[in-house]
């Protein structure tokens, strides 16, 4: 976000940044969880897969963090994502933490983890393991 004004064109638009994420070596199914958390937290997916550390886009980032290392596990995600795999884990804890007594970012994480299923069982696990379903 640099006030120029194209960052607000990037943000009613998610998935600008999908070349950038391809470019990086992405796979599809990591690509597929990023664009959700993305579409889910209303940022683009060139600012989700930045560095910047403003608040929202951490969150958003940290999300999905959260819902690939639930498949990859810390040190892939810190790969496929370009961080650390320290980093990746602060997120999980992080999510898992925040998750049990803010209902705004469970149903962020539930409906990015909702939008990514493919009937491989992903979402259910999320919700059932990892995410808590009461404060």
């Amino acid at each position: 976000m640099d006030g120029s004004g194209l960052d607000v064109l990037r943000m009613h638009h998610p998935l600008d940044g999908s070349e950038a994420a391809r470019r990086r070596g992405m796979d599809d199914r990591a690509l597929e969880v990023v664009s959700s958390v993305a579409i889910v937290y209303r940022v683009s997916l060139y600012s989700l897969l930045g560095r910047r550390r403003w608040q929202p886009l951490a969150e958003a980032r940290q999300v999905a963090m959260f819902l690939l290392s639930l498949e990859r596990g810390v040190t892939a995600t810190g790969k496929t994502l370009d961080r650390d795999h320290t980093t990746v884990a602060h997120a999980v804890r992080r999510v898992e933490e925040i998750s049990r007594y803010d209902v705004t970012m469970r149903a962020r994480v539930l409906a990015a983890s909702r939008m990514c299923t493919k009937g491989d069982g992903y979402g259910s696990r999320c919700e059932d393991q990892r995410v808590p379903s009461r404060c």
